[in-house]
């Protein structure tokens, strides 16, 4: 069969229908619901639709650009012709869009785009077929697609010679569902070695190849293992790194002490910890290790991993070490003394707390609300006070103190939500919604315990009537709750 006679076959209906203009105005009125806005396109489907024989110099003339757009019409007639106009032009480019018809409810619309699929299989370029590979893979997991047959096609036409390089640069691909796609191709397609597989993982600089092929380290000669070693700075995934240090370790390819220190300030917290435990009960060793790091590196990376280790000791030995960093210039260095000496002698906790909660930095100021959020320790209302007199411009203070005081005692709570006042006009409109919110939360619950009287003149003069009125709901619980601690304050003024 000729191309000329297949086209022509495409635009003449196996049934034709007999045309009457109630017919083709029933059709219009059905499309025009559907939306077809290219005028020419349109009549030209009418025609199709109704009957007509449509030529070749009409097909050649309709846009490719419209019959893309519309390839996910809801009408499947349109789907089928706008198909069928692709078909004609052999648009290769829209080659991604008819692989989704593959799965089309429209029956003639399925069987036409696949027969189109397996016929340009042959004739695309191997790197638009590469690049279609997570569509064509995600038909398996629909039902109406005849999936494996096209998948089958497809590996039998990258599995020639000429498309593996194809392959390999797709393992390098920015998208990882290709990378990985073309990963399982190359498995099947190249007989590599474990070193080859690794080295390829490598290359790609996939996460998920590397975690894959970690496990073949295993079964790497000693001179492999070494020339791995040798690779270390370009080896991201921390799998294979862990894989790699364990061989050299175990095969004593590399001395004990040098393996020790890579893996200890190592960027993984898993490979660290590795090297935490090979020290064992040398804890003097780590301790002069750490010790060393924060005197003579400018590293913020390794001073953190330093600080960390002396976190996980504990040792009380090294609390002098850790109240010295909290006045380095780093808020990140200081951020993790804090925690750190929290850890190792939490009874002054309070007390480390409420000094770092002046601290310059909104980082410090933000981990001493979460260690006490954490722990349950009040922060002071006072010390507070004296920082929301000097972040009153700053709108992320204000919302962690919304956020701790949701975590806090009720009254507490309130109480330090009333340093809103404290801020400026901006910041007050900022965390408008926040406090809407906050107020919310304690007018649908039980507000336990009982105010100071310091406490309760605060909140009061900050909610007053006309705020809690203009509240709705929520404010009408909370001027309920406060009438009745009001009567309490009085009565117990009355008593002393």
């Amino acid at each position: 069969m000729t191309i000329l006679n297949r086209i022509s076959q495409l635009f003449t209906s196996k049934s034709p229908l007999v045309l009457t203009p109630t017919l083709r105005s029933s059709i219009a009125a059905g499309t025009d619901y559907y939306s077809l806005e290219d005028p020419e396109f349109y009549e030209i489907f009418l025609d199709w639709r109704t009957g007509v024989s449509v030529n070749d110099e009409k097909i050649s003339s309709l846009s490719v650009l419209t019959a893309e757009h519309h390839l996910r019409h809801r009408n499947g007639f349109v789907r089928e012709f706008c198909l069928r106009v692709l078909i004609v032009h052999e648009r290769l480019s829209a080659f991604r869009i008819i692989i989704a018809r593959l799965n089309d409810y429209a029956t003639a619309v399925r069987e036409l785009a696949e027969s189109t699929v397996r016929d340009w299989i042959h004739i695309l370029p191997a790197e638009d077929i590469i690049a279609a590979l997570p569509d064509i893979y995600a038909l398996q997991k629909q039902s109406r697609s005849n999936a494996q047959q096209v998948m089958g096609q497809v590996l039998v036409r990258l599995a020639a010679p000429q498309c593996h390089a194809v392959i390999l640069e797709g393992i390098s691909s920015r998208d990882h569902k290709i990378r990985a796609l073309c990963w399982q191709l190359a498995l099947n397609v190249f007989q590599w070695n474990p070193m080859e597989k690794i080295i390829r993982a490598i290359d790609s600089m996939d996460t998920l190849l590397g975690q894959f092929v970690s496990a073949d380290v295993i079964n790497l000669t000693d001179s492999e293992v070494l020339e791995l070693y040798a690779r270390w700075p370009k080896i991201k995934v921390m799998q294979l790194r862990r894989a790699i240090l364990l061989a050299l370790k175990q095969r004593q390819l590399r001395p004990a002490d040098e393996l020790f220190f890579l893996a200890l300030w190592d960027n993984s917290y898993t490979i660290r910890n590795l090297a935490r435990e090979w020290a064992g009960a040398q804890t003097k060793k780590l301790t002069a290790e750490y010790q060393h790091m924060l005197a003579n590196t400018r590293s913020i990376r390794k001073k953190l991993f330093a600080i960390e280790g002396i976190r996980l000791q504990k040792s009380s030995e090294m609390l002098d070490v850790c109240l010295g960093l909290l006045r380095d210039e780093h808020a990140g260095i200081r951020k993790s003394a804090l925690l750190t000496l929290c850890k190792i002698d939490p009874e002054k906790l309070p007390e480390y707390v409420h000094d770092c909660i002046y601290d310059p930095s909104i980082i410090v100021v933000k981990q001493c609300m979460k260690i006490c959020i954490t722990t349950g320790d009040l922060l002071q209302f006072s010390a507070l006070e004296q920082v929301a007199k000097n972040r009153k411009t700053e709108l992320d203070f204000f919302r962690q103190i919304i956020e701790y005081a949701t975590h806090t005692t009720p009254w507490h709570g309130l109480h330090i939500v009333s340093l809103s006042e404290l801020a400026d006009q901006e910041v007050r409109s900022a965390i408008q919604q926040s406090l809407r919110s906050f107020l919310a939360h304690w007018s649908r619950r039980v507000i336990y315990g009982n105010p100071t009287s310091l406490q309760f003149d605060a909140i009061s003069s900050w909610l007053s009537k006309e705020k809690l009125d203009a509240m709705g709901h929520s404010g009408k619980e909370l001027r309920f709750i406060f009438d009745v601690e009001a009567s309490k304050q009085a009565k117990l003024a009355k008593d002393i």
